[in-house]
């Protein structure tokens, strides 16, 4: 159907009696087409859009997180695939699944440990089906590993590393930093916006783990959202960074509100006993 402003009718009849106008002239859609074309949502609309873009968003980055723990990093990342030192030190890095890891490598693992060297989830955290293992290995023997998930900080995804550890043969030649490196990498090549990494809040910046994640490049997180935890991070997207200072500065602002809102609450009862005194 045809569209013709009111004020424009006499015109368009008399230039369509003198051929002098396309038949198939639309002024509405000429009009529409001046102002851009697209319709002006509501504010109802708009809200319901970004909502909607929100959505997809966020169904897009747990897609990544779903498909980065099938991610085998040595395929990819073959630098990884072996470590050796000046001192004659050979191993080789094996790559496990969580549904690939056995009960005995677990069982191994775990051992590696130092007497009072727990993962701050302790060690049950390795025994979940979502974590996964290099393992770095003399032989048939493990002598350190490093196990690490994939998840959310936040809305921020990201790699987790769960543990680093290497046994008292191995210590003191890089390894530890070698698997860091790994990780910080496959973050990279799955897409992840960031490395986090938990340690109890009573280890101070002289611990060694805070010590290896320092010289990686790790930070103490603007958000903290675990008592008794201390969360560190190498974030390695800007937006995602901003994002999270910007909750953090809310968070505090917020806070901070809530105690003055307290203090006043509470100096009212004070002035309000000392009223009946």
């Amino acid at each position: 159907m045809r569209i013709f402003p009111k004020n424009n009718f006499k015109i368009f009849k008399e230039k369509r009696r003198q051929g002098t106008v396309d038949p198939t002239y639309n002024m509405g859609a000429k009009k529409a087409a001046a102002s851009g074309g697209a319709k002006k949502l509501t504010p109802a609309q708009e809200k319901k859009a970004a909502r909607k873009a929100e959505i997809a968003a966020a169904k897009a980055q747990s897609d990544i997180v779903k498909g980065a723990a099938n991610f085998n990093p040595l395929e990819k990342l073959s630098q990884f695939a072996k470590f050796s030192d000046e001192k004659g030190l050979d191993l080789t890095i094996d790559f496990l699944t969580g549904e690939a890891a056995t009960s005995e490598i677990r069982t191994t693992v775990s051992g590696l440990m130092a007497e009072g060297e727990l993962p701050t989830g302790g060690k049950g955290v390795l025994l979940e089906e979502n974590v996964s293992f290099l393992l770095a290995k003399n032989g048939e023997s493990i002598v350190g590993f490093a196990a690490y998930h994939f998840g959310f900080h936040d809305e921020v995804n990201a790699l987790c590393v769960d543990w680093i550890c290497v046994g008292e043969e191995a210590r003191k030649k890089g390894l530890a930093t070698f698997l860091l490196e790994a990780l910080s990498e496959t973050a990279t090549e799955t897409q992840m916006k960031g490395v986090i990494a938990n340690l109890p809040s009573s280890a101070t910046s002289a611990h060694p783990g805070r010590l290896l994640l320092a010289k990686a490049g790790f930070e103490v997180d603007a958000l903290q959202n675990k008592s008794g935890v201390t969360l560190l991070s190498k974030i390695l997207d800007a937006e995602a960074k901003e994002l999270l200072e910007t909750k953090a500065a809310a968070l505090k602002k917020a806070a901070s509100a809530k105690d003055r809102m307290s203090s006043s609450a509470f100096a009212d009862q004070c002035m309000g006993a000392g009223s009946f005194g």
